[in-house]
């Protein structure tokens, strides 16, 4: 996957979280709030998001993220080292 800028990351990420949990999601929104997610569908989740961009995230910092921006922001990191 070819990420060009800040504004792909996140519009990826949201997408995910949309299509995972069938709710419009916002970089906003608390990960731990949102409806329907439970350990398990994050899980799934963070494997897609790791195969999609390439990059393996730890999972202390999928965990310690409160909002999707801040996973968002994480991932970043990841692509940039």
């Amino acid at each position: 996957m070819t990420v060009k800028s800040s504004t792909d990351v996140t519009t990826v990420v949201c997408q995910m979280f949309s299509e995972t949990l069938e709710v419009q999601v916002t970089p906003d929104d608390d990960i731990r709030h949102l409806a329907a997610i439970d350990s398990l569908k994050l899980m799934r989740l963070v494997t897609r998001i790791e195969d999609s961009f390439g990059i393996t995230l730890d999972d202390d910092a999928v965990f310690v993220s409160v909002t999707i921006g801040e996973l968002i922001a994480e991932i970043e990191r990841e692509l940039a080292a």
